[in-house]
């Protein structure tokens, strides 16, 4: 009696979990995690808020490189979201799938300057490893390994 369900849970696991399936869904679910810092709500990395913005802080004028005016504080401005001025950015992000990997890119020029942060400029980080979303990566692997042992 002790060899049937060994020898149906072997034939789960040389179903095994579907690769393919589950890099896809932990894409996508990283995508969504990523583009949701973009929504005003959700501005923070690892519990940590993003740095104000000149444009939030009353008083704050800052001179525009190159550009001849001044634009700091504003009223209208000091609502919006950090990083979200036409949606280029959190529109841009996408992920490639390889064999080994899961690569998450943007074509545009400052998202990593923005994602990393350099000398003049704060970090205000939006795609990386977060707690968050090892959880949420933890709870796909889970559910496909829960599958298999189900026989899904």
């Amino acid at each position: 009696m002790a060899k049937k369900p060994l020898k149906t849970l072997e034939l789960r696991l040389q179903k095994g979990l579907d690769l393919d399936d589950t890099k896809r869904k932990i894409a996508i679910t990283a995508l969504n995690h990523f583009k949701d810092k973009f929504t005003a709500g959700n501005q923070q990395w690892e519990g940590q808020g993003w740095e104000e913005p000149q444009r939030r802080i009353r008083g704050a004028i800052r001179l525009r490189r190159g550009s001849g005016y001044r634009k700091g504080f504003t009223p209208a401005r000091a609502t919006e979201a950090i990083l979200v001025d036409d949606g280029v950015l959190s529109k841009s992000l996408r992920f490639d799938i390889s064999r080994n990997d899961i690569i998450f890119s943007s074509n545009v020029a400052y998202a990593d300057r923005h994602n990393r942060g350099t000398n003049g400029m704060p970090q205000r980080q939006f795609v990386g490893m977060e707690t968050d979303l090892k959880v949420k990566i933890r709870a796909i692997i889970g559910k496909g390994i829960g599958d298999i042992m189900e026989g899904k």
